[in-house]
């Protein structure tokens, strides 16, 4: 794991891509930063980092877009597998290098709190609780992005479904919103996401029969969710 961390890293520091991430992030945070906190003068850190989640949306399909789709056009991928290395210790160390790249600005951040607590007073657990939060909401959207990207052998395409699936996300609330609360919304709803569950089920083992049992299970988890409601109500 720790030779497919350093090669995956390593890729990233040698080119362009993860100097531009670093930049970027920062330069969003910092804009915010300045305009919310200094210029207006809000104690609250936190509201920073709920404005600038849309960073995910751009830079994470990017990131992660080649991970393993790469390995799998070029074929470089059985060579992998060929190494004394389990599926495990492969997917774990190209996530591991993205994380670490995605960790540089956060660690940068975290003096952004007490640079702000030298001009009055400031919610020092809110601010850094709130940091933390976005971290490991960054590492969940980046293990979606290579997820998706394991699932095709075309980096847009794997980019294309992560931003996909991050704006759904992002907008969850908005979409929610609009969205009658109705048993045939609901209904629809969970059958359109049991669907998409089997789809990428069967695109990844290509396996018929364990397609179907998946299925089949998810719509009677479904089936005995909504008998359970009906009998308390």
């Amino acid at each position: 794991m720790t030779a497919v961390y350093r090669k995956e890293l390593r890729s990233y520091l040698t080119s362009m891509i993860g100097y531009v991430f670093i930049a970027f992030m920062l330069a969003a945070i910092g804009i915010y930063f300045a305009f919310q906190n200094l210029n207006i003068g809000s104690p609250r850190f936190e509201l920073v980092l709920d404005n600038v989640q849309f960073v995910f949306l751009v830079f994470v399909p990017i990131l992660t877009m080649r991970v393993l789709a790469d390995e799998k056009k070029q074929r470089t991928d059985q060579l992998l597998l060929t190494l004394p290395l389990s599926v495990w210790d492969i997917v774990l160390g190209k996530f591991l290098a993205v994380v670490t790249l995605y960790a540089v600005p956060m660690v940068i951040i975290c003096f952004y709190p007490l640079l702000l607590s030298s001009f009055g007073p400031v919610n020092m657990p809110a601010a850094y609780f709130a940091i933390l939060s976005f971290f490991l909401l960054g590492c969940a959207d980046i293990a979606i992005g290579v997820f998706l990207s394991s699932v095709t052998e075309n980096s847009v395409i794997a980019a294309v479904m992560t931003f996909g699936v991050l704006l759904a996300c992002y907008l969850m609330n908005t979409i929610a919103t609009m969205v009658s609360y109705t048993a045939t919304a609901s209904f629809l709803a969970f059958t359109v996401v049991i669907l998409l569950f089997v789809a990428i089920v069967y695109h990844m083992l290509k396996n018929t029969t364990v397609t179907c049992v998946a299925g089949v299970v998810l719509e009677g988890i479904r089936i005995l969710s909504e008998w359970k409601t009906c009998k308390f109500l």
